[in-house]
Formats: C-alpha cells, sequence, structure tokens
C-alpha cells in the first residue's frame, strides 16, 4: 500500500496525514428525521418530564414544617348538634337525664381513640374524644381532620353507622369501635 492512499479494505479509516472530511450536514438531518431517532427522542423527553413531575409532586407532599402540624388545634374538643340542641337545656332532651358514657380505647398502628358520648333519651346530644394518641405526625394530621368530622357525623346518625372518612380508614374504624362501646354502656 502505497502512502497517503486510503486502504479499500477500510473505507472509513483516513489515509495518513490527512483528515477525514466532516460529515455531510444533510446526511445529519436525514438521520435525525427518521422515525426510529424521533421516537427515541420523544422517549427521552418524556422521560424527563415525567421524572421532573414525580420529583415535583414528592416535595409537595414531604412536610414542609413540623410546627405547622403542632400548632393545630387538638382534635379532642366536644362537638355538639347545632339546631336540635339549642332549643334543649345543656344536652339534654324532654325532661330525661342524660347519661355519659366513655368506650373502650381502640388501638390501630397509627393511634389510639377513646370516645365519650352523652345520651339523653334515644338521642346522641354530645361526642367528645376523650383520648387522641397518635404514633407520630403525619397520624395526628390525618386524624386531626377526621375525628370532627366522624364527630358531626355520629350527631347527624345518631349512631355508630357513619360513613368511613376517606383518607383515615384505620382512624374511623377505631373511632366507630370506641363509639360503639361507649352507646353500648349508655344503653343506646
Amino acid at each position: 500500500m502505497r502512502a497517503g492512499v486510503a486502504d479499500r479494505r477500510h473505507p472509513g479509516l483516513a489515509p495518513r496525514g490527512r483528515r477525514r472530511p466532516a460529515a455531510d450536514p444533510s446526511r445529519v438531518v436525514r438521520v435525525l428525521r427518521s422515525p426510529f431517532v424521533r421516537k427515541a427522542i420523544y422517549a427521552l423527553l418524556g422521560t424527563i418530564a415525567g421524572l421532573g413531575g414525580l420529583l415535583g409532586l414528592k416535595a409537595n407532599l414531604a412536610p414542609a414544617d413540623t410546627t405547622a402540624q403542632a400548632a393545630a388545634p387538638p382534635p379532642a374538643a366536644a362537638v355538639e348538634p347545632s339546631a336540635d340542641a339549642a332549643k334543649q337545656p345543656a344536652g339534654q332532651t324532654a325532661g330525661q337525664p342524660a347519661k355519659t358514657a366513655t368506650g373502650k380505647e381502640s388501638t390501630n398502628p397509627y393511634e389510639s381513640v377513646q370516645v365519650k358520648v352523652t345520651v339523653s333519651g334515644k338521642k346522641i346530644t354530645k361526642v367528645e374524644i376523650a383520648k387522641f394518641a397518635p404514633k407520630d405526625a403525619q397520624s395526628k394530621s390525618i386524624g386531626g381532620g377526621a375525628l370532627p368530622k366522624l364527630q358531626q357525623a355520629t350527631l347527624a346518625a345518631n349512631s355508630a353507622d357513619v360513613d368511613t372518612v376517606s383518607g383515615a380508614t384505620f382512624t374511623t374504624k377505631s373511632y366507630k369501635e370506641s363509639l360503639q362501646s361507649a352507646l353500648d354502656q349508655a344503653g343506646l
């Protein structure tokens, strides 16, 4: 083989002393326009966008400040019926003595709940959370939002047959167990 002449058996190699010419720009454009490369580019861009969205969502779901959760009022406040209770004196209906009963403590993997009810005749007049002991800040936040809803639903239904609060299945189950125990003790 003579110096300076390309070897025909290896056409991609440039002869010694010479540079290989730059790629033809029209060929690069043709490659980028091929369906396979287009799909690969779209898949890569979609993956990047999806990961970015997931990371942004995860950042929003993470608790930003635990002091904000600690500053929330405890859910142990009593809930009384609105319209019917205003007509009757201090939790009683039609001259019947009020009975107060505290249900058994019900524990789940996330918290312990104990309910106290006041019953006058056949009507639940007051529902209180006697004990709410969450095991972590997230459980405190979930239970703190669910228990007032459960108390209102109990007064509206006048029984332990209340709907489960979405996202608080364990809290609802423990609340219902303790409430039913309290209602059994009160004779309702």
